[in-house]
């Protein structure tokens, strides 16, 4: 399968990357992590910011996106290691 890139769109978010790459996907916005048990495998997790109460959202995520933090946060060191 591959994937097309076009140039031709809105930009929606602009952020600093901890791994590079194109996904897409259902956006989920989950605002407590009492709440990820409704997230689906395939899913773009949307937070705050996360802390290893989230981890089993993680796995399942094709892509994950928080307000808070940067390159050395623990969502940036836990998406790069899975």
């Amino acid at each position: 399968m591959t994937e097309e890139v076009t140039t031709d769109h809105q930009v929606l978010l602009k952020g600093l990357p901890a791994s590079p790459g194109i996904v897409s996907g259902k956006v989920h916005i989950i605002d407590d992590p009492k709440d990820i048990n409704e997230f689906k495998q395939g899913e773009i997790l949307v937070t705050l910011m996360t802390s290893p109460d989230w981890v089993p959202a993680m796995k399942k995520a094709a892509a994950i996106i928080t307000n808070n933090g940067g390159m050395t946060c623990h969502v940036a060191i836990v998406s790069r290691e899975m």
